[in-house]
């Protein structure tokens, strides 16, 4: 006989939220757990009101005010006033001791959420910066912008693309992750807090700053993944023959590159002009010797790398004394540079005019052995000359900015500003004739470290020079990404070192920070250059001092950053600035 079963009073079963079996009582039969409440079930807070029917379909409707509104007081666990944004209507709260400022856009259907992370510290500008930028690297969906002294976290939403669950999850995510970046950067750069105590009482727009966008930069058009087809009339084109494997193929250039500029004519140089007289006297240059037996000197030449299997010329035991020995000694070598011209005889006697950059005259004095570099080898071609000059043109620069980035984390801002003198002043002595446009360019960009060392420490006690340096690494980055195409600039017009006492006195403070510079080889000779090119840039020397100190930076170019060659330069500028 059947039994009654006595029907629950509550029409709708309930069922347990751990296993799913129907409830009978106030405990699960199957597994134990106690009965929950239909709110906590639900997975919304006990305290937390139920959405009204009005909230409801405002998010069926998809009112995105209202909706954002909505997402914002239910994470926030209250109601959060709205205000003028600069981007349309607003909300600025407190999560997670972060504060939170969200702006939202109703006609583009967007929205961003700003989180102050922390104040970027002056002295520690470019290196908490660059930790910005790797953190940044990430395939994450917000990024790190600096808004003058402020860093913040910033992430731009699309609303028509989010749910309730997805919205307040951003938010949370933002709070989570500016709150953690912030210890990060505090312990890493001992940077200050966002906002002060007094600040975070009244929170405003106007404490974030405002976006700026890059104007600068704008986005590739897509490149076809096919060629297009050609016209009806035009006669096929029979396909080239693939390139021999030998040969050194050029990397393609991008389609959206900038184009190159066809070069018209020749910059004149504004150290041609005779109007300014020679500073300082020849260097290296000594009285010929007395009729008196020669002793044999035991002053050899720093060695020149050969490459493996070729012969080593034997090193000379007596210095030449004159201009016959000398060029019997040198031969062909001594007469030019790679790439320069050897004058006539009857322009060697008449030493009024002065060769320009791609003319250097041979000086006919004696040159002590010690301080002549070695010639060119034959056998050995200079691998610099066989690149294009806007591929050695902005090898400078990506040198240059490996340099920064090793400097940046010491505390040595007068390193860094020599440093981008040295990087202007060495693409103005290389490349000043092929590559004018590009070097003008960086020039200008670079003119507050540019000027004189005297005008730049003293700008350099009011404005830190790494703020200084942070627009011509910029402008380098520029010129790498365009690969040394620049549209038409006018001619340079730089600034001369009138006088001898002016020219020492640049040169011994260029030495002191050389000097203060870490003991990296290739940071030395990168510097040491730069202090070499500037002189030849910037003053106007005799034409025997002019030939040595080129015959030195190109000495220094084929041997490389080696100690020999470091030596060498440094001895150089010694002997000028004690003269």
């Amino acid at each position: 006989m059947l039994t009654a079963v006595p029907i629950p009073s509550n029409p709708v079963p309930e069922f347990c939220a751990a296993c799913g079996f129907p409830l009978r009582g106030p405990r699960c039969e199957a597994c134990g757990v106690h009965r929950v409440a239909a709110g906590r079930r639900a997975g919304m807070a006990p305290d937390v009101e139920s959405p009204s029917d009005t909230d409801i379909e405002t998010w069926r409707t998809r009112d995105p005010v209202r909706f954002v509104g909505h997402c914002i007081a239910a994470e926030a666990g209250n109601t959060i006033p709205t205000t003028s944004a600069q981007d349309g209507i607003g909300w600025i709260f407190t999560l997670r001791t972060m504060p939170l400022f969200v702006s939202c856009e109703p006609g583009a259907d967007r929205a961003s959420i700003d989180v102050p992370v922390t104040r970027v510290p002056e002295r520690q500008r470019v290196p908490l910066l660059r930790a910005a930028l790797e953190l940044s690297a990430h395939h994450l969906p917000a990024r790190l912008c600096v808004r003058d002294d402020l860093l913040v976290l910033r992430r731009v939403i699309y609303l028509s693309t989010l749910t309730v669950a997805s919205l307040r999850l951003a938010l949370r995510t933002s709070a989570e992750r500016a709150e953690q970046l912030s210890s990060l950067l505090t312990a890493w750069f001992d940077a200050r807090p966002a906002f002060t105590d007094d600040q975070r009482t009244s929170l405003s727009w106007a404490l974030i700053g405002r976006s700026r966008p890059l104007k600068s930069f704008s986005i590739p058009p897509p490149v076809r993944s096919l060629p297009p087809l050609p016209s009806q009339g035009a006669p096929p084109l029979a396909p080239l023959p693939p390139p021999p494997r030998s040969a050194r193929v050029p990397p393609p250039e991008p389609s959206w590159g900038a184009p190159k500029l066809v070069e018209t004519g020749v910059r004149p140089s504004s150290r041609d002009t005779e109007s300014l007289p020679d500073i300082l006297s020849p260097l290296f240059a000594s009285a010929p010797a007395p009729s008196s037996p020669r002793v044999s000197s035991t002053i050899t030449p720093p060695p020149f790398p050969s490459p493996p299997g070729a012969r080593r010329a034997t090193p000379l035991p007596v210095p030449p004394s004159g201009p016959a020995e000398l060029r019997a000694v040198y031969g062909a070598g001594l007469g030019a540079l790679p790439g320069e011209a050897i004058p006539g005889a009857s322009e060697r006697a008449g030493g009024a005019r002065r060769g320009g950059l791609a003319e250097v005259a041979s000086p006919p004095v004696s040159v002590p052995f010690s301080m002549r570099p070695p010639a060119p080898s034959e056998s050995e071609p200079d691998a610099r000359r066989e690149r294009p000059p806007a591929e050695r043109f902005c090898q400078i620069l990506r040198d240059a900015q490996a340099h920064a980035t090793a400097v940046s984390f010491l505390e040595k801002p007068g390193v860094m500003l020599i440093l981008i003198r040295s990087t202007v002043f060495r693409a103005i002595l290389e490349h000043g004739e092929a590559l004018p446009h590009a070097v003008a360019h960086l020039y200008r960009a670079t003119a507050a470290v540019t000027r004189d060392l005297a005008q730049a420490e003293t700008s350099g006690r009011r404005v830190s020079p790494t703020s200084m340096a942070e627009p011509a690494l910029h402008a380098m980055e520029r010129l790498v990404s365009s690969r040394g195409h620049t549209p038409d600039e006018k001619p340079l017009q730089i600034e001369p070192l009138t006088s001898a006492t002016h020219a020492r006195e640049h040169l011994s403070r260029y030495l002191r920070e050389i000097d203060r510079a870490p003991a990296d080889l290739p940071l030395r000779h990168f510097l040491a250059l730069g202090a070499l090119s500037e002189l030849l840039v910037r003053a106007k020397l005799p034409s025997k001092t002019d030939q040595r100190l080129r015959e030195i930076v190109a000495y220094a170019h084929r041997d490389g950053p080696k100690s020999a060659s470091i030596d060498l330069m440094m001895t150089a500028l010694n002997r000028i600035v004690s003269q």
